[in-house]
């Protein structure tokens, strides 16, 4: 068994507890089918537990793997639980009936956490929820919508060991994500409201398909201003990538695909982000006349001035930033303009020029290494006795 491809430690584990082998007939072709296909027998395993069983694992599924103990509800956890014909004590008892076979109980941080007894328990039971439209829409009203947000998909957009929602229950999810206003680990008003919009938005853009958009666009249509208005560092922006996915998805209006090209195509021309420049993804946005114009454009505004943008930013740095990092932007906007421009003798001689003086300008700002003085080994009195002696010795050893 332990030389089968699809052998690993967690097998043995589950072979030595009759939890999982109870039923299992002891053959060479009966253990080689325990190991091969593990993932669908562990889904047996969790379908054949009775309904307090499976609630206390879907306590923990709706917890992220997580659940504090002593166990106390949240949000609408108790509706669900009655919805799956238990109740709190009933699932604690399960918890402790399942410990050492689908769960533990162990310390995280100094609180004691009840969690999957190793992750693919998790992926079987999130397997176990397909099977379900009820219980899945129990799941999506129970859950806290952070963890929802990392742990479905609205359609099937082919990310791996996901939840996939169906249609028929898009419009809970969409009231979900209405109710949305950001993790809990965020005190300050302003930071949860910043983090609910990244994070709603990086999860349109890259686990809902065609048809969730489509209908999520006409419950939130101010969604299209906020995507048609993306801020810098483009490359981390989810509202860059969601406003590719909407264009691939023929789901931007035009009014909004050319206010968000403008924005994008100023930041080029002013020297503070191209990734237009080099993100087919993001200059697919683009028509092709306007991939031509911005081309143009930076050429003619942007690299006479390119001394100017560099200066400005080198005085904009302070100390609490290695000059290496803060230089990191324009070193990257030298050499996206030399892909593009590298066979233009004169634009070359510029870009050359503003990559040595940036360089320059790094190591000259620098701060020096420290100097290390040689060590000094001073005369050191031993104390009275041989463990003084063997202190001494072994001072000098060193």
């Amino acid at each position: 068994m332990a030389a089968h491809a699809r052998f690993i430690p967690e097998t043995a584990r589950r072979i030595a507890d009759p939890f999982f082998t109870k039923d299992l007939y002891i053959s060479e072709y009966h253990l080689g089918q325990f190991v091969e296909k593990r993932e669908q027998l562990l889904i047996e395993v969790i379908q054949g537990l009775d309904v307090h069983s499976k609630a206390a694992l879907g306590l923990i599924y709706m917890r992220k793997d997580h659940l504090e103990s002593p166990v106390s509800l949240q949000g609408s956890e108790p509706q669900a639980l009655e919805q799956l014909g238990s109740t709190l004590g009933e699932c604690i008892t399960a918890l402790s009936a399942l410990k050492g076979s689908l769960v533990a109980n162990v310390l995280a941080d100094d609180q004691p956490v009840w969690r999957f007894k190793h992750p693919t328990i998790g992926d079987a039971y999130a397997a176990t929820l397909a099977f379900s439209p009820d219980l899945l829409g129990i799941f999506l009203s129970g859950s806290s919508t952070d963890n929802l947000l990392a742990q479905v998909t609205c359609g099937n957009v082919g990310v791996e060991k996901a939840v996939v929602v169906p249609k028929t229950l898009f419009p809970a999810m969409i009231g979900r994500l209405r109710e949305f206003s950001g993790s809990s680990k965020y005190k300050v008003g302003w930071m949860s409201s910043w983090d609910a919009r990244w994070t709603l938005h990086r999860f349109l853009a890259t686990r809902c398909s065609k048809d969730f958009l489509a209908i999520y666009l006409l419950d939130d249509p101010d969604l299209l201003n906020k995507v048609a208005e993306p801020g810098l560092s483009l490359s981390f922006s989810p509202e860059v990538k969601l406003a590719i996915r909407l264009h691939g998805f023929g789901l931007l209006p035009e009014e909004h695909r050319k206010k968000f090209t403008k924005k994008v195509a100023t930041y080029a021309i002013e020297g503070e982000d191209l990734r237009a420049m080099k993100d087919t993804a993001l200059e697919g946005v683009f028509t092709a006349q306007e991939v031509a114009e911005l081309v143009q454009t930076v050429r003619t505004d942007l690299l006479p001035r390119l001394a100017e943008v560099r200066r400005e930013v080198q005085t904009s740095h302070d100390s609490s930033e290695s000059p290496d990092e803060h230089m990191q932007g324009i070193v990257e906007t030298i050499s996206t303009l030399k892909g593009r421009f590298g066979d233009d003798g004169d634009a070359l001689k510029i870009l050359e020029r503003e990559a040595a003086l940036a360089q320059k300008w790094i190591a000259e700002t620098e701060k020096p290494e420290p100097k290390v003085s040689p060590r000094q080994f001073g005369a050191v009195e031993p104390s009275e006795g041989q463990h003084g002696t063997r202190s001494l010795r072994r001072h000098r050893r060193r």
